[in-house]
Formats: C-alpha cells, structure tokens, sequence
C-alpha cells in the first residue's frame, strides 16, 4: 500500500540573517515527535561561524549528523576526536551525558537530528562513531541516489545501529523523475525537504518543509527539480512520555534535572574549560 499525506508542517525558520539559514522542522507545536525523532535542524551557511561550535551538553538522545557539503572537526568530552566531510556521517549516544562541539572549517549545509532513547536505555553509556561517505550503502534509482545511513530502505541496511528503530535517509535526485521505495510498513515516517521540491500524493513539499505520511510500505517520490534532496525520517512511534529542556531529554521531569545537575557538577566530563 503507497503511503499518503496526513499533514504538512513548515518548518521554523530559527535564523536567516544573509550567511546563515536555520530550519528547525522538529519538534514544532502541532508535531512533537516522528518515530523516536524529537529533533530536526536543517542548518546551510557560507561562513567559518557555526551552530554547536561551542561546548554543549546532550543528554537522553542519539544524535545524527549528515554533511552535505562542507568540512567540520568533531570533539567531546569522552576523548573522541573525528574529521567530517561532504558526504559524511557521525552517530553520538549521549545517554548518561556527553559534551562535544563541532568546529567548521568552511561553510556548511547539513542535518542534525535527535531520536529520543527509551526509558530503559535513557542513561546509557556515551558512545561516538562517524561513517565516511564511500562506505555509506547507497541504491541507484532512475535519476536518483539513496544513501541509506539507518533502517532499511529496499532492503538496502544502513550501517548506524540505533538504539530504537529508526530509519534515515537522503535521497538526491540528478532529474525530474519519479521513483518508489519499499519501507517498512507499520513506522511513522516522514519526507523533509532539504533542496528543491517534491511531489508525494499530488502534494508539493518545499526547501524546510516535512511531510508526515499514512502508513503504508511504498513511498512514490516525484522530484520537481533537477537537484531536489530529500530527507527521509521515521521509525518505531514513540510511546513514553518526554521532556525537552535546553539540549536534554528526558522521560520525566526529574530526569532532565538530573542531567542538568549532572552538567554542572563536571560528570559529563570537561571540554575546552566547560563546563567549569
């Protein structure tokens, strides 16, 4: 069954001041979460300034990198030290805290998100690894390339191994075509739209926009541009509660003050003088 619509959410636009665009698509006020996705920043800009250059704190989550276009250095408070570029990926397990910064060597266009870690996994041990491009599996479709970095899309594994059942990929189309893809049938899922535009169910999806789709295990993707990237997310529905503070998440109240606690008191480990 092709999966449809449900909804179109527009994504906020955080910063636009000529060398930096921010679109944050989640969480917003109608959509809080897709699959254990709580978080997603779609961030392009020309100069060396960054978003998380400095120092910060995560808690309570796994978070996903992808580089488009650009070079960026990697470093936390767990020793890991690592060099992303065009193409590149990196998975973070921030569990029981990790602080980490990312410094850009040039300009950027990328996605960050975060998936919520379960109850049972939320104070897990940190863990950092990073996935070049060439190794990235990809499928070749009519006019378009899919880079499979979690889940599994026409039966293509992606090699991040997520703590929850996620699903993560970016699909780049070199032409106006139409393709199908096989996804797994019961996972919320949505298309978010990095470059150009789409068509899905007779719906266009701009640049910052994500659509949230019905249930189904195809998905007929049109692109209206001949350089349309697009993101597809989603995975198992979330079904505990969660609560956002600042850069910590957390399944209850007491927990983000736990990490916020944690924070402050060094256990997440120091980086660069922080958090002291």
């Amino acid at each position: 069954m092709h999966r449809t619509v449900e909804s179109i959410i527009k994504g906020q636009k955080v910063i636009d001041d000529g060398d930096m665009t921010l679109f944050r698509a989640l969480p917003q006020i109608e959509r809080r979460s897709l699959g254990p996705f709580v978080f997603l920043d779609h961030y392009k800009h020309d100069s060396k300034r960054g978003i998380g250059d400095q120092p910060h704190p995560h808690a309570g989550i796994e978070v996903y990198t992808y580089l488009i276009k650009g070079k960026m250095e990697h470093s936390d408070s767990r020793g890991f030290k690592d060099v992303l570029e065009q193409g590149d990926s990196q998975w973070i397990r921030a569990g029981s805290g990790i602080l980490h910064a990312e410094k850009p060597f040039e300009g950027r266009h990328g996605l960050q998100l975060w998936t919520a870690l379960p109850p049972e996994k939320s104070e897990i041990e940190p863990a950092y690894k990073s996935f070049k491009s060439n190794v990235i599996p990809i499928i070749e479709k009519d006019g378009a390339t899919i880079k499979v970095l979690t889940g599994t899309v026409d039966g293509v594994h992606g090699l991040i191994e997520s703590e929850t059942p996620t699903v993560l990929s970016c699909i780049y189309f070199s032409r106006s075509t139409s393709i199908e893809i096989e996804v797994n049938e019961s996972f919320e899922l949505g298309l978010y739209g990095v470059l150009g535009s789409f068509t899905v169910d007779n719906k266009t999806i701009q640049t910052g926009e994500l659509a949230v789709l019905s249930t189904g295990d195809k998905i007929t993707i049109f692109s209206q541009s001949d350089d349309a990237i697009v993101a597809l997310i989603g995975g198992e529905k979330i079904t505990w509660k969660i609560f956002f503070s600042g850069p910590f998440v957390a399944t209850s109240k007491e927990g983000l003050s736990k990490a916020e606690k944690n924070f402050v008191a060094g256990n997440m480990g120091t980086l660069d003088g922080v958090p002291f």
